[in-house]
Formats: structure tokens, C-alpha cells, sequence
């Protein structure tokens, strides 16, 4: 039968590893669950992966909303690649099912919120200094 459950917890893979398979995991049109717990993934990186998710209409936990989209990195290529991945499966597939990834444990969710909101501020403030010149 087809791969429906991965599991790769606890394997130290990282950012890039983890992207890599997180958007593998997109275009799969049978894998219903990843798991990616406890696999030293930075902020920024989670961050990423949420709104990679979030663009393909798939699930993640912890469940937590997407980044706003003006905090987003510029991986706008990389986002669409998962979005077109994840309506191709789904279209192979014939079903709405969608992939759930668990992202747990890895870095702390509040180092993505305290990373947003330290961009945030940063935004805010060049956007105050060039309203004085």
C-alpha cells in the first residue's frame, strides 16, 4: 500500500532537512501524517513552515495561526512551489484530505512569536522614521 504515516522524530534533521521534507510531504498525494517533533527547528524556519502549510491548505501542530503575512520571509517561490504541490495531490487524490504535519517540539513557540514581534517593532520603526523625512 501507499505511505500514509512518517514518522522522523528525535533525527536531529534540522531546517533545511525538515523543509525538504515538509515539502516532499506537499506533493505526496497518499502521506496523511509527518512528524517532525524535536528536530531543531529554528523560529524562523517553523515560521516558514507554517505559512508553507498554510498555503497548501494543510494541517500543523501546535496548532497556531499562520504569520502575518507582512512578517513572512521572502520565500515566496518556495510557497507557491508547496501550494502547486499540494493542489496537485490533492487533484491526483480525487479528496480534500489533507496532510498533517506535527512540528512539535522544536523550537519554542515563543521564539517565533518573540521573532515576530521583534519584527514587528522593527517594521514600525523604519516605517516611523521614513514618515519624519
Amino acid at each position: 500500500g501507499a505511505l500514509r504515516v512518517l514518522r522522523l522524530a528525535h533525527n536531529a534533521l534540522g531546517d533545511d532537512a525538515s523543509a525538504a521534507v515538509v515539502l516532499s510531504a506537499l506533493s505526496s498525494s497518499s502521506l496523511a501524517s509527518l512528524d517532525l517533533r524535536s528536530n531543531g527547528v529554528t523560529p524562523a524556519r517553523l515560521r516558514d513552515l507554517f505559512s508553507a502549510l498554510y498555503a497548501a491548505g494543510a494541517q500543523w501542530l501546535p496548532a497556531v495561526p499562520p504569520p502575518a503575512a507582512h512578517l513572512r520571509r521572502p520565500l515566496e517561490a518556495w510557497l507557491a512551489t508547496a501550494a502547486a504541490a499540494a493542489a496537485a495531490a490533492a487533484t491526483a487524490t480525487g479528496s480534500g484530505a489533507r496532510l498533517v504535519v506535527d512540528l512539535r517540539f522544536n523550537a519554542t513557540l515563543e521564539g517565533v512569536v518573540s521573532e515576530e514581534a521583534d519584527a514587528a517593532a522593527a517594521a514600525a520603526g523604519a516605517a516611523s522614521a521614513s514618515a519624519r523625512v
